[in-house]
């Protein structure tokens, strides 16, 4: 500082503290403060997602967490077929023709690791709330019709005298089988007996939505 200058801001800070005034160079208000914090916060989160990229390290990715069913550009894939029948997750459907109204894509590699043959799986829809939340009322199912029997625990598609249905299987103290349903309403949705003619079409290994 050059002697006997003195520079216009500290004129203005004496100027301000004669009057009684609170003046501090380069101190922000709490407001200015939060508005600068969330400039600033937007400007990060805008750059992270400008250049997001998702990288997975199959090296990495061992059989139990590999849960990602759809492959990605340059993945090999099975295709397979969606039909326009529908699994009721209540009283029985209709079973209609199994037609194909189109395909899904899965990686051959996730279908491998869970013993899945592409001419053994179709995805089917599903309809009603008796087995809410695991299978809500619209998703869509993997049906593998390998299994032949029944594994308590697991969700099977079952043609009964009522239609097509989707229920866990169970069994009651006397170790008979059951087909339950996974809504807490069980005085609507009660367990019912896997009656003989009950035939096994396949079990569900996969569930998805669109909201």
């Amino acid at each position: 500082m050059i002697k006997g200058h003195v520079p216009k801001l500290d004129r203005a800070a004496a100027i301000a503290d004669a009057l009684e005034f609170r003046f501090e160079l380069g101190r922000e208000s709490k407001q200015e403060q939060r508005d600068r914090t969330l400039r600033e916060t937007l400007d990060t989160l805008y750059e992270e997602v400008a250049s997001l990229r998702v990288e997975i390290d199959r090296s990495r990715v061992g059989p139990q967490h590999d849960v990602l069913p759809f492959p990605v550009p340059g993945e090999a894939y099975e295709s397979l077929d969606v039909l326009e029948i529908a699994a009721a997750a209540g009283a029985g459907a209709m079973v209609y023709e199994e037609e194909p109204v189109g395909v899904l894509k899965f990686r051959t590699a996730w279908m491998r690791r869970r013993g899945l043959a592409r001419d053994k799986c179709e995805v089917i829809g599903v309809k009603g709330d008796s087995m809410h939340p695991t299978l809500p009322d619209g998703c869509s199912i993997l049906v593998n019709r390998s299994p032949r029997r029944r594994r308590e625990g697991r969700i099977f598609v079952v043609l009964a005298q009522d239609g097509l249905i989707a229920k866990r299987a169970g069994k009651d103290e006397d170790g008979r089988w059951l087909m339950l349903s996974d809504n807490e309403d069980q005085e609507n949705y009660p367990p019912v007996p896997w009656k003989r003619g009950d035939r096994l079409i396949g079990e569900v290994v996969w569930m998805g939505r669109t909201f």
